[in-house]
């Protein structure tokens, strides 16, 4: 007869993960680059620590990329630095080389 260890080391390992997840810190950047916003949220955080040489965005311009691009807002206005941020900065790049 011999005895299985398996169980013990199966509960060990599950104690692991659970202490990992428990001591893992929150990944702020990412809640702040998922969050829905409001146009003039999305603006103000869109423009703050843009570098010096990219395209501001405007209240006018976001209307105007939203209108232009509305496969990218499927549930309403909600904004997201995640999903439209780098999309905005190559459009304004765009318009203004355009």
């Amino acid at each position: 007869m011999t005895i299985s260890t398996r169980g013990a080391e199966t509960r060990q390992i599950d104690r692991f993960v659970v202490l990992w997840r428990l001591m893992r810190t929150p990944d702020l950047d990412r809640a702040r680059s998922e969050k829905k916003r409001t146009l003039l949220d999305f603006l103000a955080s869109y423009n703050e620590n843009l570098p010096a040489l990219f395209p501001r965005a405007s209240e006018e311009l976001l209307k105007e990329f939203r209108s232009g691009h509305s496969g990218l807002f499927p549930t309403g206005n909600g904004w997201t630095l995640d999903q439209h941020r780098r999309k905005v900065m190559d459009w304004l790049r765009s318009r203004k080389e355009s």
